[in-house]
């Protein structure tokens, strides 16, 4: 068992061992995850990004079923509004290993090299778990919540500016909701938003759409 002590300014050399086995270089971006009584140590390299894509793969389309749920979203939405007179896409992907998983661990990979995050809102991260956790089950959500939280992933809280944007997005555009809150983000930000959903078609000429 390799080990190490804490210097004075809180600095902690890795073994070499451990090192050459992880692929860890001089600037590898690493992440420290706190679960319960333990800190577990993981460096953000190309191939625990790799590892990471495809860990639920498994039979069906998660994507098909993701895009399913919005289409009854919409006509629900539909039906109430009627009654009174595809949302966040790469993750997924990813997860699953389908269409669009090669963009997006290109996107992981190049940001772990620049030190820099992608981000999501909070309302599109919750989206992700319920889809994931209602098809197969809380422990798969937990194995891959360890591992998603170790990437170089920034979740955004949505506060009051973020939700007027999206509800601008929703009031003009017959879109699902956690759509507009990605497209208010990529909007905030001025940044790329990943996405295989063609509902963003909506919003192209407002935000920079990267089809995966």
């Amino acid at each position: 068992m390799d080990s190490a002590h804490i210097t004075g300014k809180g600095q902690l050399v890795v073994p070499a061992r451990l090192r050459r086995k992880y692929g860890m270089k001089r600037g590898t971006q690493v992440c420290f995850i706190e679960r319960e009584n333990e800190i577990l140590f993981q460096p953000v390299t190309p191939e625990f990004i790799r590892g990471v894509r495809g860990m639920l793969k498994g039979e069906g389309s998660l994507v098909r079923d993701l895009l399913d749920e919005r289409a009854k979203e919409r006509k629900r939405e539909e039906a109430r509004i009627a009654g009174l007179g595809r949302r966040y896409f790469a993750l997924i992907a990813f997860l699953r290993g389908e269409k669009g998983a090669d963009a997006v661990t290109a996107l992981l990979e190049s940001a772990a090299r620049a030190g820099v995050r992608v981000r999501i809102t909070s309302v599109n991260w919750a989206e992700v778990r319920y889809l994931i956790e209602r098809r197969m089950g809380a422990p798969a959500w937990r194995a891959a919540r360890d591992k998603l939280v170790a990437l170089p992933i920034e979740v955004v809280p949505v506060g009051l500016d973020l939700a007027e944007s999206a509800a601008g997005f929703k009031a003009a555009r017959r879109m699902a909701l956690a759509d507009c809150f990605a497209a208010a983000l990529a909007r905030e930000r001025e940044a790329d938003l990943y996405t295989g959903d063609p509902e963003f078609r909506e919003v192209e000429r407002e935000i920079r759409v990267v089809w995966i």
